[in-house]
Order: structure tokens, then sequence, then C-alpha cells
């Protein structure tokens, strides 16, 4: 029977090889342009960090934080 540390090996193994197959969009050009299967892209964090910042109503009007009722 296979050891509970080895089981730990094989998965973090297993999740390292199929993360290292992502390809990591740095901009938000890229993010934008890819039109590919997404498993097989992944957002940086600093292009995300943009993206989240930069949402919008449809008319154009930006997201806020509600200061006044919390």
């Amino acid at each position: 029977m296979e050891k509970l540390s080895e089981m730990i090996v094989k998965a973090i193994e297993k999740y390292h090889v199929g993360f290292m197959k992502k390809k990591v969009l740095k901009t938000v050009e890229e993010v934008e342009a890819n039109t590919d299967a997404a498993d097989k892209y992944i957002a940086g964090a600093g292009v995300a960090d943009e993206l989240i910042n930069k949402l919008m109503f449809p008319s154009g009007d930006q997201f806020y934080l509600d200061e006044h009722d919390g």
C-alpha cells in the first residue's frame, strides 16, 4: 500500500506538470486577444488587478466602493 507522503508527492507532481503547460498572460492586450480555450492560459496577477480596476457598466460608468453604507 502506498504511503500518504508518496500520494501527496504524486498529487503535487501531477498539479505541477499541468500548471507548467499553461501560458501566463501578462498584458491586457494579451487577455483581450486571447481566443483559445481558457484551460491553456491564465491571467497574471498584475493584469488581473488592472482588469478588475477597469470594470464598467455598459453605460461607461465605473464601479466604485460605496463608502456611505459600507
